[in-house]
């Protein structure tokens, strides 16, 4: 089983708007973001069904 690499949330946060997510709030270290135009949708795990909320975590570790 191959080790995730940490990235920066900067980084994600990018990348999910470019895929048009907007963040909706942000409450302590967890920022929740939901896909702008829900019937425009992007499946980010593979076969799953489509993500319109994802809550990335803001720590820098």
């Amino acid at each position: 089983m191959s080790r995730l690499i940490p990235v920066n949330y900067d980084k994600v946060i990018k990348a999910l708007t470019k895929l048009s997510y907007i963040s909706i709030h942000q409450k302590g270290i967890c920022i929740v973001m939901q896909l702008a135009d829900k019937r425009k949708y992007t499946t980010i795990f593979g076969e799953r069904k489509p993500e319109s909320m994802i809550v990335v975590p803001a720590t820098d570790r």
